[in-house]
């Protein structure tokens, strides 16, 4: 038995719109996907230009640390020597620096107090806004380091933990 026509154009036309709506909805939904994917992209890039920024300034600096290190080691041994890492031999000396070495210390405190603090403030903004990237529940091993990784940096710029290397975070996420 055979339904009539108008059954039959009926249910032709309601697949048809039903196959239409899924059509359009995986349409909207690949659109959408893409629309995040682009999003998480350029927060991705911004993330990358701004570690960018904060490893030069970071290099800089640390060239300008080392050079100070020398002058202090050449010309104060004794306070220098006893001293351990580069803040306590700085400090040890500060008393005794000469012309060259309070220019070159007073850079490098420039470098901290302007550049780095700038950077270190726009990726703290940056840490504290990502909802996707510090979760951990991610879908590779990849963006779990990165996540490790993220909260370390996180952890640093927030609390100024001396013992977290700033340059050592920055070169684990910039790989």
């Amino acid at each position: 038995m055979a339904l009539p026509v108008e059954i039959q154009v009926s249910i032709i036309g309601a697949v048809f719109a039903v196959a239409g709506y899924m059509v359009k909805s995986w349409i909207e939904w690949w659109r959408h996907k893409r629309k995040e994917r682009a999003q998480t992209i350029a927060e991705l890039q911004r993330l990358q230009s701004l570690l960018n920024g904060a490893w030069t300034v970071y290099s800089v600096q640390q060239d300008k640390v080392k050079y100070l290190i020398q002058l202090l080691e050449k010309n104060h041994p004794r306070e220098s020597g006893a001293g351990v890492g580069y803040e306590d031999k700085m400090a040890r000396c500060h008393a005794a620096f000469d012309d060259e070495e309070k220019k070159t210390h007073g850079v490098i405190r420039a470098y901290t107090e302007h550049s780095l603090r700038s950077v270190n403030l726009e990726l703290s903004e940056w840490l504290r806004s990502d909802v996707l990237f510090k979760t951990g529940v991610v879908a590779s091993r990849r963006q779990e380091q990165l996540a490790e990784n993220l909260f370390a940096l996180e952890m640093h710029l927030c609390s100024g933990t001396p013992s977290l290397n700033l340059g050592f975070q920055i070169s684990l996420i910039m790989r």
